[in-house]
């Protein structure tokens, strides 16, 4: 079966280097559950230009370097789902000079995925066509993939959790075993 997985919020865990940079950079300290960018600038805790440059120096900076931070059960689930026999893909809506700074990083894990980077402000749909299951913690991106791809998930965290899912669009997961059930399931289905 063919798996897409987004990056950060499902594999990476980009939550305590945001909030540690966000210190050594600005001195603000944000709370988890406005780590994304929309809460960060929205509540003022910092500016665009500022949550650009916070997104820049962890991702793209071979300086700072980037520390991958796996969501707890991430790589242990994936490579269980490799070793059953499905493709797994990284679609993310970073950059390539992001991927070209995050991949390697990515690999010390044993994480040898193939990578699609969209862009950012980019559609997934077109490299999302002919998944089966897609993952994502941003459910803007999950509801431009209904007529796409069948089965969808949102992951959970603190900066998602108040947000609506309608059943129609995604499920919503709290873990990876959660995630793994889920997609073992429908496995069965198919």
């Amino acid at each position: 079966m063919d798996i897409g997985l987004d990056l950060d919020g499902v594999v990476n865990d980009p939550i305590p280097l945001k909030r540690e940079w966000a210190r050594r950079l600005f001195g603000v300290d944000i709370p988890p559950e406005k780590c994304k960018r929309e809460y960060a600038v929205g509540e003022s805790l910092l500016t665009d230009d500022q949550y650009t440059e916070l997104q820049e120096c962890i991702f793209s900076s071979r300086k700072v370097g980037p520390i991958i931070n796996p969501v707890p059960g991430a790589i242990e689930y994936i490579q269980m789902l490799s070793e059953n026999g499905h493709n797994i893909r990284i679609i993310t809506s970073k950059n390539q000079e992001e991927m070209d700074v995050l991949v390697p990083e990515m690999r010390k894990y044993g994480l040898d995925l193939h990578v699609t980077a969209v862009g950012h402000g980019d559609d997934k749909r077109e490299a999302c066509s002919g998944l089966i299951v897609y993952a994502d913690d941003d459910l803007d991106k999950l509801e431009s993939l209904i007529e796409i791809v069948p089965y969808r998930f949102m992951f959970r965290w603190p900066y998602n959790e108040n947000v609506d899912v309608e059943p129609h669009v995604a499920k919503s997961v709290w873990s990876w075993p959660e995630l793994y059930g889920e997609i073992a399931r429908i496995n069965l289905l198919c």
